[in-house]
Formats: C-alpha cells, structure tokens, sequence
C-alpha cells in the first residue's frame, strides 16, 4: 500500500472528475488523506457524467473528508456509489452518504421505469386506447 498519491495520481483522479467525467473513478488505495477528498469533493460538485468513486482503503480519509463528500453530494446529483470502506471516517458519515445514494438509487430507478413507461410506442398505445 502507498502511503501518499503522487501529483500524477492526483491530477488523473482529478481529470477523471472533471468535464466529460469518467462514469467511474477508482482512486482505491492510494494513500489519500483528507485534503485530497476535499479536492475530490471541490471536483465531484460539477462531475455530471460521474456514477462511481471508489475510496475504498484509504485510512487518511478521516470525518473531516468524508463530510467535504456529503456536502459535495447535495450539488452533484449523478453520483450513486462512493465507496469509503476502509477510511477512517466515521459510521455517522458513512450512514449519512449511504442514505443519501440509496434514496438517489430507488428515484433514479423510478425514473427510468417511469421513462420506460412514457416512451412513444406506450404513448402511442395509450392515447389509441383513449380515443
């Protein structure tokens, strides 16, 4: 295991938050600390392609990082799995972020159920069956 990210290692996980974002970023076990999730976090607020970000193995992400992601959370709206296993962090935390992407998880299937629903050919069927 590392114990601290290399600026190249940093800059890529970065990159991969920014516009045209990777759809998952797997930054597992690199040593991170939590001024580099805060950095994560900065990033992940206008990431709109990001649906994944694995932090999994990094003891240095403490309370202090794991809330600049929960507040990162309330601006970013595509994210719907961050793994914190293995950080230091609080359960609070990891209760909280957990919360917040199950409920995330259970709209956005509903919307696409919903989307499914309500594409042209139902669309079609159903104004037929009512006319």
């Amino acid at each position: 295991m590392r114990h601290s990210m290399s600026k190249r290692a940093l800059s890529s996980a970065l990159h991969g938050l920014g516009p045209g974002a990777c759809a998952e970023v797997d930054v597992a076990r690199m040593g991170l600390n939590d001024d580099v999730a805060r950095r994560l976090a900065k990033a992940l607020e206008t990431a709109s392609g990001t649906t994944a970000l694995d932090l999994s193995g990094n003891p240095g992400i403490s309370d202090s990082g794991a809330r600049a992601l929960l507040e990162a959370l309330s601006k970013n709206k595509t994210l719907l799995r961050l793994d914190l296993r293995g950080s230091a962090s609080g359960s609070s935390n990891r209760a909280q972020i957990e919360a917040k992407l199950r409920q995330r998880a259970i709209t956005a299937a509903r919307d696409a159920l919903l989307l499914r629903w309500l594409s042209p050919r139902h669309c079609f069927a159903l104004s037929s069956c009512i006319v």
